[in-house]
Parts: C-alpha cells; sequence; structure tokens
C-alpha cells in the first residue's frame, strides 16, 4: 500500500493525499491527461507525490498513518485525502485526533469512512471521524439492475420480447434460431444428450444446472451439434 500525495507548487493548483489501491484510482479521477478513450481528470495540472506508509501486505499502524499526515501537513499541502483507516468511530481516535487538528489548522482532510457500515454505527474508520474531517462513503443496492438486451420469440402466430444476457463470445450480430427447449427444471446437468437429439442451427433453453457446471453442460450440447445456449435459473429471477 502506497500513500499517495497529489500536490502543487502553484496557487492556482490543489494539493492532495492519496492512498493504496483506491487511492491509485481517485488520482487518475483527479489528474488523468488526455488520452485514447476521450476523459481527462478533474484537475489536470497536479502534481502527483506520495507517502509510503506500509509495506507489501497492506498494513500500517496508527503512529504510521499520524506520521505521514504531520508530514504532509508541514510540506504545505493544500488538501489531504486519505483512502485508509481502522474501525473506531470515536472522533477520540489518536489517528482520528490527528486529522482533526490539521484541519483546526485550516487545511481540509478527506477521508474514506470505511467498509464496515453493515456492521452500524460505530463502525466508522478513523481518521474518518475526526472533527471536522469529510467522510467519504458510498451505498451499495441490495437489490442491482442488469441492463439487458431485446430478443424477440415466435411460433408462428404468436410473437413476445424477452430479455438476455449475452455470454462469451458475444455475438457480432443478430441471428434466427429454433428453440429447442429441454423441458420446465429439467436438470441435465453432466449426462450426455441423447443421440437422437439434433441441435445443429437449433438454441438450446435448458435451466442452469445443479449437478454440474454450465461448462460441461455447453460441451454436451455442442456434441450434438449445437453452438447456442439460453441458460435461465432455478428460481425464476
Amino acid at each position: 500500500m502506497v500513500f499517495y500525495i497529489l500536490g502543487a507548487h502553484d496557487h492556482d493548483m490543489y494539493i492532495k493525499i492519496l492512498i493504496g489501491w483506491i487511492g491509485t484510482h481517485v488520482a487518475g479521477i483527479i489528474m488523468a491527461q488526455e488520452n485514447e478513450l476521450g476523459f481527462t481528470g478533474v484537475a489536470t495540472g497536479v502534481d502527483l507525490g506520495m507517502y509510503k506508509v506500509s509495506g507489501c501486505p497492506g498494513f500500517t499502524t496508527s503512529e504510521i498513518l499520524m506520521g505521514a499526515f504531520m508530514k504532509a501537513y508541514e510540506d504545505g499541502n493544500d488538501i489531504i485525502s486519505c483512502s485508509a483507516g481502522d474501525d473506531s468511530g470515536w472522533a477520540s481516535d489518536v489517528a482520528a485526533e490527528a486529522a482533526s487538528r490539521i484541519v483546526e489548522a485550516g487545511v481540509p482532510v478527506i477521508v474514506a469512512a470505511g467498509n464496515s457500515g453493515g456492521l452500524g454505527l460505530w463502525q466508522t474508520a478513523s481518521p474518518a471521524s475526526g472533527r471536522g474531517v469529510v467522510a467519504i462513503g458510498s451505498v451499495d443496492n441490495t437489490v442491482l439492475p442488469v441492463v439487458m438486451t431485446r430478443g424477440e420469440w415466435n411460433n408462428g402466430s404468436l410473437k413476445n420480447g424477452f430479455g438476455w444476457q449475452a455470454g462469451s463470445p458475444v455475438l457480432s450480430s443478430n441471428v434466427s434460431l429454433t428453440l429447442w427447449a429441454a423441458g420446465k427444471e429439467t436438470d441435465l446437468g453432466c449426462n450426455p444428450l441423447d443421440e437422437s437429439i439434433v441441435l445443429e442451427g437449433k438454441i438450446a433453453l435448458v435451466q442452469v444446472p445443479k449437478s454440474c457446471g454450465t461448462d460441461v453442460l455447453a460441451q454436451n450440447v455442442l456434441a450434438r451439434g449445437g453452438k447456442h445456449i439460453l441458460f435461465y435459473p432455478a428460481d425464476g429471477s
């Protein structure tokens, strides 16, 4: 884990500390230069420095973290941001107290609130729990929306749409195939398909297997000439 400082010496620039794997991500958001993907960071003119606070295992201690904060302050940084901490929730935690004093001295401190919110109110990370420290966090939905591709089925007289998620390899163009259905709640699993089944030019509609992996079932479909599969879950989701 590396403690980064995003800094500048010009008066119209900003300085920031970033830490660890997330810190590398944040550094890119802030100062990414023009690139072939067509985006730039929000402050492309800044300089990037760093303070190392831990070794390869990725652990540090409060005193080392405090030392980095104090060094960053003494070096004249304008903004300090840290993506590391320890579950505490108390403003009196020693690292939180150090961050609070830097804020009182006029330097904004921004710290990740941590990843233990599910454990309750008192699991905010320190030094994010410091007085005047800006604690940053996010919320994950318990149900995640999925954007699906629209398909259409018909039996000659009736047509209807349905949604599906692309697998691998991704289809490069639309295809129209005859549907072969294994039967509702049929677990084909690891069993080879009957030799009388011919799947060439068809798409197999099968439930996600319970007794074997989808890769084995795919091999069984391939053995009968099939090249396309639509899996559906047993729980109807």
